[in-house]
């Protein structure tokens, strides 16, 4: 995890400054691109009027059909209903998988948590099979767990 000790500092002071929680979202999603292999970032926010559902938000890569997810639906849907981490190393293989880009083969999604409460997700997508290993998973957490409270 030391190559992402850097990243995750970085992270850290963003999510201190005080910029308003889009911002925020938008240069974590730039930062994490950089990492060679997420192709696609972006966070999934709950709907505050329809609390069974996620709204795209913040994201980079390319161009994402899907503005809404129904709790359930999709990989995203899926960690919306558990509140864990989804490791998926061939979506391909995934019967539950909403195609984001046909060049995408794999896939995590992490619940990210308001006041204890699930407010949305990290999702980041790769060209590279079986992409996101155990390295990987911890560092996101990471990530995740400095944005408990900022969005």
């Amino acid at each position: 995890m030391s190559e992402f000790k850097t990243l995750l500092e970085e992270v850290r002071s963003v999510c201190r400054s005080h910029a308003r929680a889009e911002d925020k979202m938008a240069q974590i999603c730039r930062m994490l691109q950089e990492v060679d292999g997420y192709d696609w970032v972006g966070f999934y926010l709950v709907d505050p009027d329809r609390h069974d559902s996620l709204v795209l938000g913040s994201h980079v890569g390319s161009d994402n059909p899907h503005k809404e997810l129904v709790f359930g639906k999709g990989v995203c849907g899926q960690v919306a209903e558990r509140q864990t981490t989804i490791v998926v190393d061939k979506v391909a293989d995934e019967l539950n998988y909403l195609s984001l880009d046909p060049a995408v083969k794999s896939e995590i999604v992490l619940p990210l948590f308001r006041q204890g409460r699930l407010a949305g997700m990290l999702d980041v997508e790769s060209v590279t099979e079986a992409r996101f290993g155990d390295r990987d998973r911890l560092f996101l957490e990471e990530v995740c767990l400095q944005m408990t409270d900022q969005i």
